[in-house]
């Protein structure tokens, strides 16, 4: 989305010729992904979930935004744990995503997949959504 400022919003009298006096406000982008260690997992065994984020835009982005105020969906529905469980955990000092700049933050979730089936997830935020990744636990898979 890209937003417009124009005269009336900076103020009659700037004295700018009209080409100047309107310009377009950047707003921020990221490119994010959610990932696991494998394809294939025994009944409790350990399952990681790895999330990505890297701001492509030329503006900082508050880290809430890309962890506390973002969602696990787990097979279309939105995991109710999401927010408490990225709230916490260790966290980078920082306010802010620089552009140019990545994240990355790891939760082991084996408990949320512990039942045997195909699990599709997908990492969402305001600004963002992940391709799904899919893989599967099985009672003896091997």
């Amino acid at each position: 989305m890209v937003g417009l400022v124009t005269t009336s919003e900076l103020g009659a009298g700037t004295g700018l010729p009209t080409a100047a006096r309107t310009f377009q406000a950047s707003t921020p982008h990221v490119w994010a992904a959610v990932t696991v260690d494998q394809p294939i997992f025994h009944i409790n065994q350990p399952i990681n979930v790895m999330f990505a984020a890297t701001n492509v835009s030329d503006m900082p982005i508050r880290l809430t935004e890309l962890r506390e105020e973002t969602v696990l969906v787990i097979n279309g529905q939105d995991w109710p744990e999401s927010r408490f469980t990225f709230t916490n955990g260790a966290h980078s000092t920082a306010q802010f995503l620089q552009p140019a700049k990545s994240m990355m933050f790891v939760y082991q979730l084996t408990r949320v997949f512990k039942e045997p089936g195909l699990y599709r997830i997908v990492w969402r935020g305001k600004d963002f959504e992940t391709l799904p990744v899919e893989f599967r636990v099985a009672k003896d898979p091997f």
